[in-house]
């Protein structure tokens, strides 16, 4: 299946993880473990470590308003596709370079064609900064971006991780995480970077937990 397949039926379907494994499962395919030992689980986890160079270091600050100003996007896809762990946007020192370092589930390439199915327009806004960038828009030409990814990422360096069998849906379970909701002691809430709550307040409330 190319690319542009994938892309395809991910924009269709929306690609949304709605179900949450039970723990009971993850305990029996993973076996007893213990949180120390890991010889029974293999890990899980993978890593994307991209060192994309600017057209022009004076163009940093600019690019990094760029992604301040798309991190509601970004919040949103990472909530609703449950498959990315972690993500920073590193400026070198220089200014030459942006580091993009992620911590992910799965193969590289589903993970690539799950986030131009859902931020295709934030990457696009983002590349215009890019030296040689693959060509735009992605969402026209994944196979292209997937291959400049690829040529830019230093996949020799792997995740060290603390629980190396939990996928993100294990961490969430284990955590009471229902849906999109995280569950806490007043009540669930909808993490949304609009309505974060102040030092010494409650997050806001949309309901009584279930």
């Amino acid at each position: 299946m190319s690319f542009r397949s994938i892309v395809d039926t991910i924009e269709q379907a929306g690609h949304h993880h709605d179900t949450l494994q039970p723990r009971e499962q993850f305990v029996s395919q993973a076996g007893a473990w213990d949180g120390y030992s890991n010889a029974l689980t293999p890990q899980v986890q993978n890593a994307l470590n991209l060192t994309l160079p600017l057209k022009s270091r004076a163009q940093m600050p600019d690019l990094l308003a760029t992604i301040a100003e798309h991190q509601p996007a970004f919040t949103s896809a990472v909530l609703g596709l449950r498959s990315l762990h972690f993500a920073r946007f590193l400026p070198t020192a220089d200014f030459a370079n942006l580091l993009v370092i992620t911590v992910f589930d799965g193969d590289v390439e589903s993970y690539l064609m799950d986030f131009i199915g859902t931020l295709a327009d934030e990457f696009n806004a983002m590349l215009v900064f890019m030296k040689d960038p693959p060509r735009l828009p992605v969402q026209d030409y994944p196979d292209e971006f997937a291959t400049w990814v690829f040529a830019h990422n230093m996949a020799e360096v792997s995740v060290i991780s603390a629980y190396p069998p939990l996928t993100v849906l294990d961490v969430l379970s284990s955590a009471g995480v229902k849906g999109n909701t995280i569950l806490h002691e007043k009540g669930p809430y909808l993490p949304n970077p609009h309505d974060a709550a102040k030092p010494g307040q409650a997050p806001p409330q949309t309901g009584a937990p279930s």
